[in-house]
């Protein structure tokens, strides 16, 4: 007897579609969670966008250059005001 709780989803969940906005949002929560590289970064956000294509590849460079762009590296730290908001501003 399959109840509510134990039953197999009888359809599958869309696929969420990632903005410019929706990604950054992703990528600063991703490295508030945990220290990450620009490679490990770019890996888990084309994972997001691997059903949106070109379009997607193009999200990830430029949120990763406006995540450069706000000097959002390791060691900004040190200098920044929002040291605890990003995990790449920690050294």
């Amino acid at each position: 007897m399959a109840d509510g709780y134990n039953s197999p989803m009888p359809y599958k969940r869309a696929a969420k579609i990632y903005d410019e906005a929706m990604l950054y949002e992703y990528a600063v929560g991703a490295l508030s969670r945990k220290m990450r590289t620009v490679a490990e970064l770019k890996r888990l956000m084309r994972e997001k966008v691997r059903q949106q294509g070109e379009e997607g590849q193009l999200l990830v460079k430029v949120v990763i250059a406006k995540l450069k762009k706000q000097r959002v590296t390791p060691g900004f730290a040190a200098r920044t005001r929002s040291s605890g908001a990003c995990a790449w501003c920690r050294t």
